[in-house]
């Protein structure tokens, strides 16, 4: 018979090795994992009973003194559902770091024939079979759709200059690459989205004009496409014949007008004062002319920047 010793060592091993395993995973244990820890359908009973440990989910408990969070949450949805469930759409951007999304709304894309009863808070898409394995990827031990994928989704319920911006970062940031979003969109399996058309327009444009290399550069260009005004060419190199001199932001190269977007931090690390000035003498010569926009232009008088851009290409036409 064992003693009370005995149960207290099982019991406080037990309790151990979950602890462990709740560390990783926001404070969240299985059923299953419990039990291959060794845990007993009582001991897992015991545990709810006196408020050790809490079902969020049916098999899905978090371990009482652990802080809720959004994560936790998250990684609980995606457990209960099982294989082939990640967070996806604005759920997934937000795992990556894109703002002004709401963090009080999750969601969650699920095999369709689970039981998929969302709530206020909760938002459950559904897919036949479930999202494929090599669209899912792991933020922080929790499965979310992957870049490509997430970009796809979110074609479906942004606007596309929301799209746009993430793109754009997503591109600098290198999570994803020009290359492999042309290939991934002419899988068949992809084709078939309803995110499809907005996703392929934006990379073509991207793999036309370039790619931006700031947020601000990014509302610049929605600027000029609101308003109609023809889309300049992006990180556009300026030579003397065989000489550099020079990068710009925006450029229409034929009618020789150069465009600076300035955020103030970015340019005075990026350039001197003195290289700068020599640069915009060195265009000058060259009969470029160089129109230089703040991001206070940009947000306050989108209608005066589209102004002096009209002005600028009519002054200097087709060489």
């Amino acid at each position: 018979m064992r003693s009370l010793h005995d149960h207290t060592h099982t019991r406080t091993s037990l309790d151990r090795q979950v602890s462990g395993i709740a560390a990783r995973q926001h404070g969240l244990i299985t059923r299953a994992q419990a039990m291959a820890c060794g845990a007993t359908r009582g001991a897992i009973r015991w545990r709810l009973g006196v408020g050790r440990w809490e079902a969020l989910y049916p098999g899905i408990y978090r371990l009482a003194g652990t802080q809720r969070s959004w994560r936790q949450n998250a990684l609980a949805t995606c457990l209960h559902f099982g294989a082939g469930s990640a967070v996806s759409f604005r759920s997934a951007a937000l795992l990556r770091g894109v703002s002004g999304i709401n963090r009080g709304m999750l969601e969650v894309t699920v095999p369709r024939n689970r039981n998929r009863r969302g709530s206020g808070s909760l938002t459950i898409h559904s897919e036949p079979g479930g999202i494929p394995s090599e669209d899912i990827t792991t933020i922080d031990g929790i499965p979310a759709t992957a870049p490509a994928r997430t970009l796809l989704d979110l074609a479906t319920v942004l606007r596309e200059e929301a799209v746009e911006r993430c793109l754009d970062e997503w591109l600098r940031r290198r999570l994803v690459s020009l290359p492999v979003l042309e290939r991934w969109l002419e899988d068949p399996l992809r084709r078939r989205h309803r995110g499809v058309g907005v996703l392929r327009r934006l990379v073509d444009a991207r793999v036309t004009i370039g790619v931006t290399e700031s947020d601000l550069e990014t509302k610049f260009l929605n600027l000029l496409r609101s308003n109609e005004v023809p889309i300049p060419m992006l990180q556009y190199v300026v030579q003397d014949g065989a000489r550099f001199v020079g990068r710009v932001d925006f450029a229409y190269p034929d009618q020789r007008v150069a465009i600076e977007v300035d955020s103030f931090r970015h340019h005075d690390q990026r350039r001197s004062f003195d290289a700068e000035r020599a640069r915009g003498n060195d265009l000058l010569a060259l009969r470029w002319m160089v129109l230089r926009v703040t991001s206070k232009h940009i947000e306050e008088d989108p209608k005066g920047v589209a102004s002096w851009v009209r002005r600028a290409l009519r002054r200097y036409p087709e060489s």
